[in-house]
């Protein structure tokens, strides 16, 4: 009986000691899915080029808006790109590769890291509340910089969780910088935040509930 019981003690210790590791300390980047790498066409051009395609960029837009570019524009346009051309360089190709890498950037911005679905994780950040009670914040989102969403549009998506804290946090300040631990899970949510410029639609890819929150102190230590 008492090997038994020496056996089961040991044995949940050890699975302690495995749970403990399983937690993941995960940096903002972790959050990113890794892409393939891109073959950047506009690495190579000058300065002057870059200008140049940005103003043809700028016309086409305005005029897909209703803008009236004029005669004067449209002189202005053709020989910017008559100019390109006589350096060698595809103009058209070129802005297709501009929308085409935009495209897959936005998309990036939006994705999940799939391996973090259930993953045991602790992550410090900003905490910006959604929802309070008398006891505290009942609900945050952690954000990876103090101020975001406020005066500046909200961060990607997967560089945003919301959080539902096992208990009330006690936050004192927006922006409060806390650790968060608990279970990643993955799906993308939206939410209104009250921010200081008025209400914000943010979405996330990214939820911990029933989440451990501590706060970090000014030498950047959680307690």
């Amino acid at each position: 009986m008492a090997a038994g019981l020496l056996l089961a003690l040991a044995a949940s210790g050890i699975a302690a000691t495995a749970g403990a590791q399983a937690v993941r300390a995960l940096a903002w980047d972790d959050l990113r899915p890794v892409l393939d790498p891109v073959e950047d066409p506009f690495a190579a051009l000058s300065d002057e080029q870059h200008d140049a395609l940005a103003a043809l960029v700028r016309g086409r837009v305005l005029e897909a808006r209703g803008f009236p570019v004029g005669d004067e524009g449209h002189r202005r346009r053709a020989e910017i790109e008559r100019r390109l051309r006589s350096q060698g360089l595809d103009v058209e190709a070129l802005l297709a590769r501009r929308e085409a890498i935009i495209a897959q950037r936005s998309a990036a911005a939006q994705t999940a890291v799939p391996a973090l679905d259930g993953a045991s994780v602790r992550l410090s950040g900003y905490l910006l509340p959604v929802t309070a009670g008398a006891l505290g914040v009942t609900e945050f989102l952690l954000v990876p910089w103090a101020g975001a969403c406020s005066h500046t549009p909200p961060p990607p998506a997967n560089q945003v969780i919301r959080v539902r804290p096992q208990r009330p946090y006690p936050a004192r300040q927006d922006y409060e910088a806390v650790e968060v631990g608990g279970t990643m899970r993955v799906g993308v949510g939206d939410l209104d935040v009250h921010a200081l410029d008025g209400v914000v639609r943010v979405r996330s890819t990214y939820a911990v509930d029933a989440a451990s929150v501590r706060k970090i102190d000014d030498a950047g230590a959680a307690r």
